[in-house]
């Protein structure tokens, strides 16, 4: 049976808490925690908010089963609030593997050329070797109600969940020609060169760049990098400007969403692993994605 100081100990430790941090959240010294955590006891008045901070209810301060009536996503938000700030991104992630057993148990996955079997768990890798070729362990969820895609591994942490809305997928796609400009542009040769090196650092932070460094920085020539920028613009995949040099008009171009650009490269990924059989799946929808 653990002593309240016990618990204390166990949870600051487990939420990557320093008895400092613990204690500056809570408003006490370091010295007040340490004193907690070798037999004292917290003020009754200190209590809701030791809760609070630590993500866990009154109850299971004291190692009690909790009978907590407050919405999960209240519950979720004081747990990430407990932890360090630059934590919490991946310790939502970590959460993925318990949404996913909540949705659909899956224990294993079975590859059947070997029949190897791989647990899913997030500590797990996310490269599997198929052979001569490296693939991702996916996991899926789907059903009537929507989708949820996940890479369950500390080398490459990926969920997606799309619900689906009373209107369906569809009603929120862009047009079939905005999706034939974007790929036709995407598809013209040293496209996705450009597009690469613009999101490496060379068009980040609203930097507009004109089709000469693009020219050098990529290896191509001037009037073909143009010509890519210019079609990467009218996709709306770049925005571009007119800056006034050497008496003449130049263009110059940046990508529009560098954040959004990275989870549809991985997706990318994801669509060309079509043929890999290393996932776990769980397919329970009946009618088609796209009505």
């Amino acid at each position: 049976m653990y002593t309240i100081g016990e618990r204390i100990s166990e949870l600051r430790k487990n939420r990557g808490l320093t008895q400092e941090q613990l204690g500056d959240a809570v408003g006490v010294s370091a010295q007040a925690v340490s004193k907690w955590e070798n037999g004292g006891t917290p003020d009754v008045m200190l209590l809701p908010i030791l809760a609070d901070k630590l993500g866990v209810t009154i109850d299971e301060l004291f190692g009690r089963s909790a009978h907590d009536s407050k919405p999960m996503s209240d519950t979720v938000r004081n747990y990430l609030l407990s932890i360090p700030a630059d934590k919490r991104l991946y310790e939502l992630f970590a959460l993925s593997p318990a949404m996913v057993s909540g949705l659909e148990p899956m224990a294993s996955l079975i590859n059947d050329a070997d029949k190897t079997v791989f647990q899913i768990r997030p500590s797990a890798y996310a490269h599997v070797r198929l052979g001569d070729e490296i693939s991702w362990l996916r996991t899926i969820v789907s059903d009537d109600n929507g989708l949820m895609l996940s890479v369950f591994a500390e080398d490459c942490p990926m969920t997606i969940i799309l619900p689906e809305p009373e209107c369906g997928y569809k009603s929120n796609l862009a047009s079939e020609e905005e999706y034939a400009r974007l790929f036709a542009a995407l598809g013209k040769k040293n496209a996705m060169k450009v597009v690469l090196w613009l999101a490496s650092g060379n068009s980040a932070n609203d930097t507009y760049i004109h089709a000469s460094a693009v020219s050098q920085g990529v290896g191509i020539p001037h009037d073909e990098a143009e010509e890519i920028l210019s079609d990467l613009e009218s996709a709306g995949l770049l925005g571009a400007m007119s800056l006034e040099y050497e008496s003449k008009t130049i263009r110059a171009y940046s990508l529009n969403d560098d954040c959004g650009l990275v989870p549809f490269l991985y997706l990318a990924r994801w669509i060309l692993l079509r043929n890999s059989d290393m996932f776990c799946a769980a397919y329970n929808r009946k009618k088609p994605y796209l009505k």
